[in-house]
């Protein structure tokens, strides 16, 4: 994985992350699809999401869904082809 990031919301951290970090942050959109993401807040418009949903942002096979605030029905994010990871849980996948 390369070191860019992405992130959903348009905050102002996005100059703070890459004088900090050196990362670039852009949106996540279906046209700029992703390998994982990491939902660490529960704002609404994140609540509001389908694991199906989220799913269209990500590229690849078996992209990981880091939930960490277990917002998400774990079992509808597997059906969706999410890798799914919580902290204090085992990852979990479809058995292929």
């Amino acid at each position: 994985m390369g070191r860019e990031g992405s992130c959903g919301r348009s905050l102002g951290q996005r100059r703070e992350v890459t004088r900090e970090y050196g990362l670039r942050l852009d949106m996540v959109e279906a046209s700029n699809a992703v390998d994982a993401l990491v939902v660490a807040v529960g704002h609404n418009e994140y609540r509001q999401a389908t694991p199906a949903e989220l799913r269209t942002l990500c590229r690849g096979n078996k992209p990981v869904l880091a939930d960490v605030k277990s917002l998400y029905n774990r079992h509808q994010a597997v059906q969706a082809g999410f890798t799914v990871f919580r902290y204090n849980s085992i990852p979990m996948t479809v058995p292929t």
